[in-house]
């Protein structure tokens, strides 16, 4: 308490310290030496005598202001952080969701708020604050993982396949080439990227990964189309190929 005036006949003349304030001490004359609740903390009562009955923000939330009188002071953590803290007086004390994470939610109390990205995305920022701050695998690749934190976290296509979805979380998205043709690439994105078997040559097969899957026709055969996909023509009655792959 104070008073300001002199000559004071009973206690009832001194008034308490106003709300966000405190004094421990005896004899003040004046409402300016009720010391103020210091950041972090709150006095919604009056009369406080001690800092320690200025109360503490509650974790997930922080105040940087001297005096407050009320929780209302204490702003939450922002959306794609948490605080673990009660008494924070600075929003640096919200720690931020880590990569590969985010959260929509605001004074969260843990990282366990913090969501992992689906599979066949990925996240390399901190704090992100919405599902839409992950960003999904590119067209010929696929994340299996959850909470992948670099595009790394998306591997490629394997030579002899493509794909061209994003955020594929399964290599069932890359499609095979189709018989007739191969592709030595990794990561193709387009059926456009399996090269067609040359003529002389066929391939039964899908997913080829290399020329070597395309069979020279046999002596007495012959093929003229280029990405052929059964086996080779017989040479025409009195007509005769005694090498291989023939066109």
């Amino acid at each position: 308490t104070f008073g300001t005036g002199t000559g004071a006949g009973n206690r009832s003349d001194c008034s308490l310290c106003g709300a966000g304030t405190f004094w421990t001490g005896s004899g003040a004359s004046l409402s300016l030496q009720c010391m103020l609740c210091p950041a972090g903390t709150y006095g919604s009562g009056v009369g406080f005598r001690r800092k320690s009955e200025c109360e503490a923000c509650q974790a997930g939330s922080f105040s940087s202001v001297l005096g407050a009188n009320s929780s209302n002071l204490c702003l939450l953590c922002a959306a794609g952080s948490f605080g673990t803290s009660i008494g924070a007086s600075d929003s640096v004390q919200c720690q931020l969701c880590g990569t590969g994470t985010f959260s929509s939610g605001q004074g969260e109390l843990s990282s366990s708020a913090c969501i992992q990205c689906e599979s066949g995305m990925f996240s390399t920022g901190m704090g992100i604050s919405n599902q839409s701050g992950c960003r999904s695998c590119q067209a010929g690749s696929f994340g299996t993982g959850r909470g992948a934190s670099a595009a790394d976290g998306c591997r490629p296509c394997p030579a002899g396949t493509y794909s061209s979805s994003e955020g594929g979380s399964t290599m069932a998205v890359c499609l095979l080439c189709s018989p007739g043709t191969f592709s030595t690439v990794e990561g193709a994105v387009a059926a456009s990227n399996c090269a067609l078997c040359i003529p002389g040559k066929y391939n039964t097969k899908s997913g080829a990964s290399s020329d070597h899957s395309c069979f020279f026709c046999g002596p007495g055969t012959y093929q003229s189309a280029r990405g052929a996909s059964v086996n080779c023509t017989a040479c025409p009655s009195g007509t005769f190929a005694s090498g291989s792959g023939m066109g």
